[in-house]
Protein backbone atom coordinates (compact mmCIF):
# COMPACT_ATOMS: atom_id res chain seq x y z
CA UNK A 1 0.00 0.00 0.00
CA UNK A 2 1.58 3.24 -1.20
CA UNK A 3 -0.04 5.36 1.54
CA UNK A 4 1.46 3.06 4.18
CA UNK A 5 4.93 3.26 2.62
CA UNK A 6 4.69 7.06 2.38
CA UNK A 7 3.66 7.36 6.03
CA UNK A 8 6.48 5.10 7.24
CA UNK A 9 8.95 7.10 5.16
CA UNK A 10 7.68 10.33 6.74
CA UNK A 11 7.97 8.70 10.16
CA UNK A 12 11.58 7.77 9.40
CA UNK A 13 12.34 11.39 8.50
CA UNK A 14 10.66 12.65 11.68
CA UNK A 15 12.07 10.21 14.22
CA UNK A 16 15.75 9.56 13.42
CA UNK A 17 17.44 7.52 16.19
CA UNK A 18 20.53 6.69 14.15
CA UNK A 19 21.27 9.98 12.38
CA UNK A 20 22.05 13.52 13.55
CA UNK A 21 19.31 16.13 13.26
CA UNK A 22 19.94 18.15 10.10
CA UNK A 23 16.72 20.19 9.86
CA UNK A 24 16.42 23.02 12.42
CA UNK A 25 12.65 22.47 12.65
CA UNK A 26 13.29 19.17 14.44
CA UNK A 27 16.01 20.53 16.72
CA UNK A 28 14.87 21.23 20.29
CA UNK A 29 16.50 22.37 23.49
CA UNK A 30 20.13 23.46 23.76
CA UNK A 31 19.15 27.15 23.90
CA UNK A 32 21.99 27.92 26.31
CA UNK A 33 24.51 26.12 24.11
CA UNK A 34 23.27 27.87 20.96
CA UNK A 35 23.67 31.24 22.69
CA UNK A 36 27.23 30.26 23.65
CA UNK A 37 28.05 29.26 20.07
CA UNK A 38 26.77 32.60 18.76
CA UNK A 39 28.86 34.44 21.34
CA UNK A 40 32.03 32.46 20.63
CA UNK A 41 31.77 32.80 16.85
CA UNK A 42 31.29 36.55 17.15
CA UNK A 43 34.62 36.83 19.00
CA UNK A 44 37.47 37.55 16.59
CA UNK A 45 39.75 34.58 16.05
CA UNK A 46 37.75 32.25 18.28
CA UNK A 47 37.43 28.59 17.26
CA UNK A 48 35.16 26.07 19.02
CA UNK A 49 35.10 22.55 20.47
CA UNK A 50 31.87 20.64 21.22
CA UNK A 51 32.33 17.54 23.33
CA UNK A 52 30.50 15.21 25.70
CA UNK A 53 29.13 11.68 25.92
CA UNK A 54 28.45 9.51 22.90
CA UNK A 55 24.95 9.99 21.49
CA UNK A 56 24.33 13.23 23.37
CA UNK A 57 23.64 15.32 20.24
CA UNK A 58 27.00 16.94 19.49
CA UNK A 59 26.87 16.37 15.73
CA UNK A 60 23.28 17.61 15.55
CA UNK A 61 24.20 20.82 17.36
CA UNK A 62 27.16 21.42 15.03
CA UNK A 63 25.08 20.76 11.91
CA UNK A 64 22.38 23.30 12.82
CA UNK A 65 24.96 25.97 13.75
CA UNK A 66 24.91 27.60 10.27
CA UNK A 67 21.14 28.12 10.60
CA UNK A 68 21.17 29.64 14.08
CA UNK A 69 24.27 31.74 13.36
CA UNK A 70 22.86 32.88 9.99
CA UNK A 71 25.82 31.58 7.98
CA UNK A 72 25.73 30.86 4.27
CA UNK A 73 25.47 27.06 4.05
CA UNK A 74 27.34 27.17 0.74
CA UNK A 75 30.43 28.18 2.74
CA UNK A 76 30.02 25.53 5.47
CA UNK A 77 31.99 22.31 5.10
CA UNK A 78 32.03 19.15 7.20
CA UNK A 79 34.44 16.22 7.40
CA UNK A 80 33.68 13.11 9.45
CA UNK A 81 36.72 11.34 10.90
CA UNK A 82 37.50 7.62 11.14
CA UNK A 83 40.24 5.69 12.92
CA UNK A 84 42.30 5.87 9.72
CA UNK A 85 41.89 9.63 9.29
CA UNK A 86 44.98 11.83 9.13
CA UNK A 87 45.48 15.53 8.51
CA UNK A 88 45.61 15.15 4.72
CA UNK A 89 42.42 13.08 4.58
CA UNK A 90 40.47 15.43 6.85
CA UNK A 91 41.43 18.69 5.15
CA UNK A 92 41.58 17.10 1.71
CA UNK A 93 37.87 16.36 2.19
CA UNK A 94 37.25 19.93 3.39
CA UNK A 95 39.06 21.36 0.34
CA UNK A 96 37.12 19.07 -1.98
CA UNK A 97 33.80 20.16 -0.49
CA UNK A 98 34.90 23.78 -0.81
CA UNK A 99 35.69 23.28 -4.50
CA UNK A 100 39.41 23.85 -3.84
CA UNK A 101 40.73 20.55 -4.97
CA UNK A 102 44.41 19.72 -4.73
CA UNK A 103 46.21 16.59 -5.83
CA UNK A 104 48.97 15.42 -3.55
CA UNK A 105 52.14 14.18 -5.23
CA UNK A 106 51.03 15.73 -8.55
CA UNK A 107 53.60 15.65 -11.34
CA UNK A 108 52.28 18.21 -13.80
CA UNK A 109 50.10 21.32 -13.52
CA UNK A 110 48.62 23.23 -16.44
CA UNK A 111 47.01 26.59 -15.64
CA UNK A 112 44.71 28.55 -17.92
CA UNK A 113 45.79 32.20 -17.91
CA UNK A 114 42.29 33.32 -18.86
CA UNK A 115 40.22 31.63 -16.16
CA UNK A 116 42.75 31.00 -13.42
CA UNK A 117 41.45 27.44 -13.34
CA UNK A 118 43.95 24.61 -13.06
CA UNK A 119 43.88 21.16 -14.53
CA UNK A 120 46.19 18.77 -12.73
CA UNK A 121 47.22 15.53 -14.32
CA UNK A 122 48.55 12.80 -12.05
CA UNK A 123 50.85 10.80 -14.31
CA UNK A 124 50.76 7.95 -11.79
CA UNK A 125 47.14 7.36 -12.89
CA UNK A 126 47.04 8.10 -16.61
CA UNK A 127 43.54 6.72 -16.95
CA UNK A 128 42.16 9.27 -14.51
CA UNK A 129 40.11 11.98 -16.19
CA UNK A 130 41.21 15.61 -15.94
CA UNK A 131 39.21 17.83 -13.58
CA UNK A 132 38.82 21.60 -13.38
CA UNK A 133 39.14 23.27 -10.00
CA UNK A 134 40.43 26.35 -8.24
CA UNK A 135 44.18 26.61 -8.39
CA UNK A 136 46.16 25.32 -5.40
CA UNK A 137 49.94 24.90 -5.59
CA UNK A 138 51.30 21.39 -5.91
CA UNK A 139 52.25 19.98 -2.53
CA UNK A 140 53.53 16.76 -1.08
CA UNK A 141 51.45 17.28 2.07
CA UNK A 142 48.92 19.74 3.40
CA UNK A 143 49.99 22.23 6.05
CA UNK A 144 48.20 24.63 8.44
CA UNK A 145 49.57 27.56 6.45
CA UNK A 146 48.23 26.25 3.15
CA UNK A 147 44.80 25.58 4.66
CA UNK A 148 44.72 29.11 6.11
CA UNK A 149 45.54 30.59 2.69
CA UNK A 150 42.51 28.90 1.13
CA UNK A 151 40.00 30.26 3.68
CA UNK A 152 41.46 33.58 4.86
CA UNK A 153 39.15 35.64 2.63
CA UNK A 154 36.00 33.53 3.13
CA UNK A 155 33.33 33.93 5.82
CA UNK A 156 32.74 30.24 6.29
CA UNK A 157 32.58 27.37 8.76
CA UNK A 158 34.58 24.13 8.92
CA UNK A 159 33.18 21.28 11.05
CA UNK A 160 35.46 18.36 11.94
CA UNK A 161 33.20 15.66 13.38
CA UNK A 162 34.11 12.60 15.47
CA UNK A 163 37.66 13.81 15.95
CA UNK A 164 37.99 11.67 19.09
CA UNK A 165 38.48 8.54 16.95
CA UNK A 166 41.61 9.91 15.25
CA UNK A 167 44.66 8.03 16.53
CA UNK A 168 47.44 9.72 14.53
CA UNK A 169 49.44 11.97 16.89
CA UNK A 170 50.79 14.06 13.99
CA UNK A 171 47.20 14.92 13.03
CA UNK A 172 46.47 16.11 16.56
CA UNK A 173 49.56 18.31 16.49
CA UNK A 174 48.78 19.77 13.05
CA UNK A 175 45.14 20.46 13.93
CA UNK A 176 46.23 22.31 17.06
CA UNK A 177 48.59 24.39 14.92
CA UNK A 178 45.80 25.03 12.38
CA UNK A 179 43.47 26.29 15.12
CA UNK A 180 46.21 28.63 16.39
CA UNK A 181 46.96 30.01 12.93
CA UNK A 182 43.27 30.58 12.13
CA UNK A 183 42.96 32.34 15.51
CA UNK A 184 46.12 34.48 15.27
CA UNK A 185 45.26 35.66 11.75
CA UNK A 186 41.62 36.30 12.76
CA UNK A 187 40.50 34.26 9.78
CA UNK A 188 36.77 34.87 9.10
CA UNK A 189 36.30 31.13 8.51
CA UNK A 190 35.87 29.39 11.85
CA UNK A 191 36.56 25.79 12.84
CA UNK A 192 34.35 23.63 15.09
CA UNK A 193 35.85 20.36 16.34
CA UNK A 194 33.37 17.75 17.60
CA UNK A 195 34.09 14.58 19.56
CA UNK A 196 33.42 12.27 22.49
CA UNK A 197 35.41 13.41 25.53
CA UNK A 198 35.11 14.40 29.18
CA UNK A 199 37.32 17.46 28.73
CA UNK A 200 38.84 19.62 26.02
CA UNK A 201 42.31 18.31 26.93
CA UNK A 202 41.12 14.76 26.33
CA UNK A 203 39.64 15.70 22.94
CA UNK A 204 42.88 17.34 21.75
CA UNK A 205 45.20 14.81 23.42
CA UNK A 206 46.57 17.28 25.99
CA UNK A 207 47.37 20.06 23.50
CA UNK A 208 46.22 22.42 26.23
CA UNK A 209 48.05 25.38 24.68
CA UNK A 210 45.10 25.85 22.33
CA UNK A 211 42.72 26.72 25.18
CA UNK A 212 43.31 30.45 24.54
CA UNK A 213 41.94 30.29 21.01
CA UNK A 214 39.33 27.54 21.38
CA UNK A 215 36.04 27.96 23.24
CA UNK A 216 34.61 24.76 24.71
CA UNK A 217 31.03 23.56 25.07
CA UNK A 218 30.37 20.35 26.96
CA UNK A 219 26.95 18.89 26.20
CA UNK A 220 25.04 17.33 29.07
CA UNK A 221 21.97 15.11 28.79
CA UNK A 222 18.77 16.76 27.60
CA UNK A 223 16.04 17.91 29.95
CA UNK A 224 12.73 16.07 30.09
CA UNK A 225 11.06 19.24 28.75
CA UNK A 226 13.23 19.23 25.61
CA UNK A 227 12.59 15.52 25.05
CA UNK A 228 8.87 16.18 25.44
CA UNK A 229 9.13 18.86 22.73
CA UNK A 230 10.63 16.30 20.33
CA UNK A 231 7.58 14.09 20.80
CA UNK A 232 5.16 17.01 20.43
CA UNK A 233 6.76 18.12 17.16
CA UNK A 234 6.63 14.54 15.90
CA UNK A 235 2.93 14.35 16.73
CA UNK A 236 2.22 17.55 14.80
CA UNK A 237 4.27 16.46 11.79
CA UNK A 238 2.75 12.97 11.49
CA UNK A 239 -0.79 13.68 12.70
CA UNK A 240 -0.53 11.23 15.60
CA UNK A 241 -1.15 11.49 19.34
CA UNK A 242 0.55 9.73 22.24
CA UNK A 243 -1.73 9.35 25.27
CA UNK A 244 -0.44 11.74 27.95
CA UNK A 245 0.94 9.31 30.57
CA UNK A 246 2.86 7.56 27.80
CA UNK A 247 4.63 10.75 26.67
CA UNK A 248 5.98 11.38 30.14
CA UNK A 249 6.91 7.71 30.52
CA UNK A 250 8.96 7.68 27.30
CA UNK A 251 10.83 10.87 28.18
CA UNK A 252 11.76 9.41 31.57
CA UNK A 253 12.92 6.13 30.05
CA UNK A 254 15.11 8.01 27.55
CA UNK A 255 17.68 8.91 30.24
CA UNK A 256 18.33 12.33 28.73
CA UNK A 257 19.13 10.96 25.26
CA UNK A 258 17.06 12.08 22.28
CA UNK A 259 18.19 8.84 20.62
CA UNK A 260 15.86 6.74 22.78
CA UNK A 261 12.93 9.12 22.33
CA UNK A 262 13.30 8.83 18.54
CA UNK A 263 13.75 5.04 18.76
CA UNK A 264 10.72 4.42 20.98
CA UNK A 265 8.48 6.87 19.15
CA UNK A 266 9.21 5.46 15.71
CA UNK A 267 8.52 1.85 16.68
CA UNK A 268 5.45 2.72 18.77
CA UNK A 269 3.91 4.75 15.92
CA UNK A 270 4.68 1.96 13.43
CA UNK A 271 3.06 -0.58 15.80
CA UNK A 272 -0.05 1.59 16.12
CA UNK A 273 -0.32 1.93 12.33
CA UNK A 274 0.08 -1.83 11.84
CA UNK A 275 -2.60 -2.46 14.45
CA UNK A 276 -4.99 -0.03 12.75
CA UNK A 277 -4.53 -1.57 9.31
CA UNK A 278 -5.06 -5.07 10.70
CA UNK A 279 -8.32 -3.98 12.36
CA UNK A 280 -9.71 -1.67 9.67
CA UNK A 281 -9.68 -1.06 5.96
CA UNK A 282 -7.22 1.47 4.61
CA UNK A 283 -5.20 4.15 6.36
CA UNK A 284 -6.61 6.14 9.31
CA UNK A 285 -8.35 9.31 8.14
CA UNK A 286 -8.03 11.16 11.46
CA UNK A 287 -5.44 11.35 14.22
CA UNK A 288 -3.71 8.05 14.94
CA UNK A 289 -3.57 7.49 18.71
CA UNK A 290 -0.69 5.58 20.27
CA UNK A 291 -1.76 3.66 23.36
CA UNK A 292 0.15 1.60 25.92
CA UNK A 293 -0.45 -1.62 23.96
CA UNK A 294 1.35 -0.09 20.97
CA UNK A 295 4.17 1.06 23.23
CA UNK A 296 4.62 -2.52 24.50
CA UNK A 297 5.19 -3.69 20.93
CA UNK A 298 7.38 -0.65 20.31
CA UNK A 299 9.62 -1.57 23.27
CA UNK A 300 10.19 -5.05 21.84
CA UNK A 301 11.02 -3.67 18.40
CA UNK A 302 13.21 -0.90 19.81
CA UNK A 303 15.35 -3.40 21.70
CA UNK A 304 15.70 -5.66 18.66
CA UNK A 305 16.62 -2.70 16.46
CA UNK A 306 18.99 -0.97 18.88
CA UNK A 307 22.66 -0.44 18.06
CA UNK A 308 24.34 -3.81 17.59
CA UNK A 309 27.14 -2.68 19.91
CA UNK A 310 24.69 -2.18 22.79
CA UNK A 311 22.80 -5.41 22.09
CA UNK A 312 25.93 -7.56 21.93
CA UNK A 313 27.57 -5.97 24.98
CA UNK A 314 24.41 -6.41 27.04
CA UNK A 315 24.02 -10.07 26.01
CA UNK A 316 27.63 -10.78 26.83
CA UNK A 317 27.17 -9.25 30.27
CA UNK A 318 23.98 -10.98 31.42
CA UNK A 319 23.77 -14.37 29.70
CA UNK A 320 24.95 -17.23 31.97
CA UNK A 321 28.06 -19.03 30.74
CA UNK A 322 28.85 -22.15 32.75
CA UNK A 323 26.40 -21.94 35.66
CA UNK A 324 22.86 -20.58 35.38
CA UNK A 325 22.63 -17.41 37.44
CA UNK A 326 20.58 -14.21 37.38
CA UNK A 327 23.13 -12.28 39.43
CA UNK A 328 24.90 -10.73 36.45
CA UNK A 329 21.54 -9.61 35.08
CA UNK A 330 20.38 -8.22 38.44
CA UNK A 331 23.64 -6.28 38.96
CA UNK A 332 23.29 -4.76 35.48
CA UNK A 333 19.64 -3.90 36.09
CA UNK A 334 20.44 -2.39 39.49
CA UNK A 335 22.99 -0.11 37.80
CA UNK A 336 20.30 0.94 35.32
CA UNK A 337 17.86 1.78 38.12
CA UNK A 338 20.18 4.35 39.67
CA UNK A 339 19.75 8.06 39.05
CA UNK A 340 23.50 8.62 39.42
CA UNK A 341 26.06 7.98 36.68
CA UNK A 342 28.58 6.73 39.23
CA UNK A 343 26.88 4.19 41.47
CA UNK A 344 28.00 3.10 44.94
CA UNK A 345 27.99 -0.61 45.83
CA UNK A 346 25.52 0.05 48.67
CA UNK A 347 23.02 1.50 46.21
CA UNK A 348 23.49 -1.44 43.86
CA UNK A 349 22.68 -3.75 46.79
CA UNK A 350 19.54 -1.74 47.59
CA UNK A 351 18.23 -1.97 44.04
CA UNK A 352 19.07 -5.67 43.78
CA UNK A 353 17.09 -6.27 46.97
CA UNK A 354 14.04 -4.64 45.37
CA UNK A 355 14.46 -6.80 42.28
CA UNK A 356 14.93 -10.06 44.17
CA UNK A 357 12.39 -9.38 46.92
CA UNK A 358 14.94 -10.30 49.61
CA UNK A 359 17.76 -8.44 51.29
CA UNK A 360 20.96 -8.72 49.22
CA UNK A 361 24.37 -8.15 50.83
CA UNK A 362 27.15 -6.68 48.72
CA UNK A 363 29.30 -9.74 49.42
CA UNK A 364 26.82 -11.76 47.35
CA UNK A 365 27.60 -9.92 44.13
CA UNK A 366 31.08 -8.37 44.52
CA UNK A 367 32.57 -11.16 42.38
CA UNK A 368 29.98 -10.58 39.64
CA UNK A 369 30.50 -6.82 39.79
CA UNK A 370 34.22 -7.28 39.18
CA UNK A 371 33.61 -9.66 36.28
CA UNK A 372 31.35 -7.12 34.58
CA UNK A 373 34.40 -4.85 34.18
CA UNK A 374 36.26 -7.59 32.26
CA UNK A 375 36.22 -8.36 28.56
CA UNK A 376 34.64 -11.78 29.14
CA UNK A 377 31.50 -9.90 30.26
CA UNK A 378 31.74 -7.23 27.59
CA UNK A 379 33.38 -4.71 29.95
CA UNK A 380 29.91 -3.27 30.39
CA UNK A 381 30.97 -1.55 33.64
CA UNK A 382 33.97 0.55 34.59
CA UNK A 383 35.30 1.06 38.10
CA UNK A 384 35.79 4.80 38.57
CA UNK A 385 37.08 4.71 42.15
CA UNK A 386 36.87 2.56 45.25
CA UNK A 387 33.30 1.32 45.64
CA UNK A 388 31.90 3.20 42.61
CA UNK A 389 31.04 1.93 39.13
CA UNK A 390 29.53 3.33 35.93
CA UNK A 391 28.50 2.01 32.53
CA UNK A 392 31.39 2.10 30.05
CA UNK A 393 29.05 3.28 27.28
CA UNK A 394 26.84 6.22 28.38
CA UNK A 395 24.01 4.92 26.17
CA UNK A 396 23.95 1.59 28.00
CA UNK A 397 21.93 2.84 30.98
CA UNK A 398 19.09 3.88 28.67
CA UNK A 399 19.25 0.51 26.90
CA UNK A 400 19.16 -1.31 30.25
CA UNK A 401 16.10 0.73 31.21
CA UNK A 402 14.38 -0.50 28.06
CA UNK A 403 15.13 -4.03 29.25
CA UNK A 404 13.73 -3.20 32.71
CA UNK A 405 10.57 -1.88 31.09
CA UNK A 406 10.21 -4.86 28.77
CA UNK A 407 10.68 -7.52 31.45
CA UNK A 408 8.44 -5.76 33.93
CA UNK A 409 5.65 -5.48 31.35
CA UNK A 410 5.97 -9.18 30.61
CA UNK A 411 6.25 -10.47 34.17
CA UNK A 412 3.86 -8.20 36.06
CA UNK A 413 0.45 -6.69 35.60
CA UNK A 414 1.47 -3.06 36.03
CA UNK A 415 4.77 -1.30 36.48
CA UNK A 416 7.23 -0.98 39.33
CA UNK A 417 8.00 2.64 40.14
CA UNK A 418 11.71 2.78 39.40
CA UNK A 419 13.93 5.40 41.08
CA UNK A 420 14.61 7.03 37.72
CA UNK A 421 10.83 7.44 37.37
CA UNK A 422 11.13 9.97 40.22
CA UNK A 423 9.64 7.80 42.94
CA UNK A 424 11.05 6.07 46.02
CA UNK A 425 7.97 3.90 46.53
CA UNK A 426 7.87 0.36 45.28
CA UNK A 427 4.59 -1.38 44.53
CA UNK A 428 5.64 -4.88 45.54
CA UNK A 429 7.15 -6.70 48.50
CA UNK A 430 7.97 -9.87 46.64
CA UNK A 431 10.13 -8.48 43.87
CA UNK A 432 9.91 -9.49 40.23
CA UNK A 433 8.92 -12.92 39.08
CA UNK A 434 11.84 -14.92 37.72
CA UNK A 435 12.46 -14.51 34.01
CA UNK A 436 10.62 -17.13 32.00
CA UNK A 437 12.59 -19.16 29.50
Amino acid sequence: MQEYDDFIEMCQRTFTPFAPIESPEFFFGRLTEIARIKQELKSAGRQLAIYGDRGIGKSSLAKVTPFFCKLDEANCYIARCTHESNYERIFGEILRRAGKRTLLDAIQSVTSSESGISKVVNTKKKSEQQHSFKSIPEVNSLSPGLILEQFEDENGLIIIDEFDVVEDTRTHRLLAETLKQFSDSRCPTRIIVVGVADSIDELFKAHSSISRCVGSIKLERMSQTSLYEIMTKGEETLGVRFVNPLKEHITLLADGFAHFVHLLCFHSVAAALDNWIESNEGMPKNTLTIHHKHFRIGIERAIKNSELKLVEQYKKAVIPLKKKTETFQFVTWAMGMSEENEVNIAEIAKHMSHLAGVNIKKQKFSYHLGKLTKDERGSILRKVRQGYYRFTDPLMRGFVRLQLERHNLIERDGQLEFPFMQSDKFSTKSGWARIKG
